[in-house]
């Protein structure tokens, strides 16, 4: 069973600058970790398809009054596993089991406010919570949404987003 970890979504986000369209259907291995860096770091990205990738609880799309740059990113992994590895200074997983990257208080986090992103697919991303609609209201060009079965999301999460977007 091969799968896709933080370990390969940080060497996107840190390598694939460039990146405008980015799939990664299915990896349920992939967590916030890896859409930080992502997002952090890929500033032309229109196109972000997260479906399936269910270990996903936050998501940092920067502030909309953000001009991006600089900043700390960095996580607070509670949950490692012995077959963890470090890297590009985020705790990734090969294999052996998930590494969960959650949202603390004290994290800090800076990401590009992403108004390049026209389509995002959260379809299944069903851990996923309230908190997401204030990141994403830096989504200004958004004109594609999927929320199929996020099942935390409720109608005020969907009434907030349409209105700040």
């Amino acid at each position: 069973d091969i799968r896709l970890t933080d370990t390969s979504g940080v060497s996107i986000g840190t390598h694939l600058t460039s990146l405008v369209a980015l799939y990664m259907r299915n990896n349920y291995c992939i967590t916030d970790v890896s859409v930080d860096v992502i997002m952090k770091n890929c500033g032309k990205l229109n196109e972000l398809v997260l479906w399936g990738c269910a270990q996903l609880r936050h998501l940092n799309f920067g502030d909309a009054n953000d001009s991006g740059g600089g900043g700390n990113l960095s996580s607070n992994n509670r949950h490692e596993s012995n077959n963890s590895a470090m890297v590009g200074g985020f705790r990734g997983n090969d294999g052996g089991g998930f590494v969960h990257a959650p949202y603390t208080a004290n994290q800090t986090t800076t990401a590009l406010a992403c108004d390049k992103i026209v389509l995002l697919n959260l379809w299944g991303c069903f851990r996923l919570s309230m908190d997401a609609v204030s990141s994403m209201a830096s989504l200004r060009n958004l004109k594609s949404l999927i929320l199929s079965e996020c099942h935390k999301l409720t109608d005020e999460f969907v009434v907030n987003l349409a209105q700040t977007v």
